[in-house]
């Protein structure tokens, strides 16, 4: 588990990339193995969405989350 302390939303990377915002990967690579999830979309999720993501993604990153929600995710690796 890594923290990151600054990373870019969707949206922040459309604006800066002057795209709309269905042209930027969900997950960033394009790679169905990799997803990000902000802290937003965390907050939506019950136990057995959290636990299917962590077991359906090789790599996921975590962005924006509250140090509550860094918890729950240690607590489900």
């Amino acid at each position: 588990v890594h923290i990151i302390e600054r990373c870019q939303t969707r949206e922040e990377i459309a604006e800066e990339k002057g795209i709309p915002i269905e042209q930027v990967p969900l997950d960033g690579v394009g790679s169905p193995g990799a997803i990000v999830v902000t802290g937003g979309e965390l907050a939506t999720y019950d136990a057995a969405k959290l636990d299917w993501v962590l077991a359906n993604h090789e790599e996921i990153v975590f962005a924006r989350t509250s140090p509550q929600q860094k918890l729950i995710i240690v607590e489900g690796c």
